[in-house]
């Protein structure tokens, strides 16, 4: 997953913006970006903000699963985030409350994702109670990708493959490299490969789905006439 929004476990608290601090002419737009979902700032027209100015700047792209080898089915993944500092809560709020009204939730890129890209996931983890965390199962094929050996870990429900999903980026955390952008993929193989295992990788933000059953801020920017939808 690329994010460029700064700082790990500040990015939603730190001077997070609601519908309220929304300008005149600044909308949260849910598009088609063919075959992906975006949710982006634009004008009343849809023109993308950042094409303006870079004030009120940020766009979330995620992806509907159906690969049921890969992930859960119909569970929504985050493919790119990009925000300005304290624009990119609202847009995750959306896309959270979006992929679990329309599909099993969201979670992030089941291969790349960054320290700050985490810190999301580990915020709604640890700070969020309104936010429902499901935990998913891993897949073989991810383990044998990283070990080489399926049965190198053990699965939690190996009798339901429903809630398999690829685990890559939390093995690779959970085993103390995680980061694509500071890490290449041989070192956090090799550094998974020859480290002691301690096999928790379900224990890490990224390997869950959130779900919010409560769409609080659609509902607000969509009272103040601030929600588009060009689908």
């Amino acid at each position: 997953m690329k994010i460029r929004i700064k700082r790990k476990k500040q990015i939603i608290s730190e001077a997070a913006k609601g519908p309220r601090d929304l300008p005149d002419n600044a909308y949260v737009t849910i598009r088609d970006a063919g075959g992906e979902l975006e949710i982006i700032y634009t004008t009343k027209d849809g023109y993308d903000l950042s094409n303006i100015q870079s004030k009120v700047r940020g766009m979330i792209k995620m992806s509907k699963n159906t690969d049921v080898e890969k992930c859960v089915k119909d569970v929504w993944i985050v493919g790119v985030a990009d925000a300005e500092p304290g624009w990119g809560p609202m847009l995750y709020e959306v896309a959270i409350e979006y992929a679990s009204k329309n599909g099993k939730g969201l979670t992030s890129d089941r291969q790349l994702v960054s320290t700050a890209a985490k810190g999301v996931y580990d915020f709604y983890q640890s700070k969020r109670s309104d936010v429902e965390k499901v935990q998913m199962d891993i897949t073989k094929r991810s383990i044998k990708a990283v070990f080489g050996d399926e049965d190198k870990i053990k699965q939690l429900t190996p009798n339901d493959r429903s809630d398999d999903c690829d685990q890559i980026a939390s093995i690779f955390y959970s085993a103390g490299k995680g980061d694509w952008k500071t890490s290449s993929t041989a070192t956090r193989m090799k550094w998974a490969q020859d480290s002691p295992f301690d096999n928790e990788w379900h224990k890490e933000s990224i390997s869950k789905i959130l779900v919010k059953n409560n769409p609080i801020v659609s509902r607000m920017l969509k009272k103040a006439g601030k929600l588009r939808m060009d689908l």
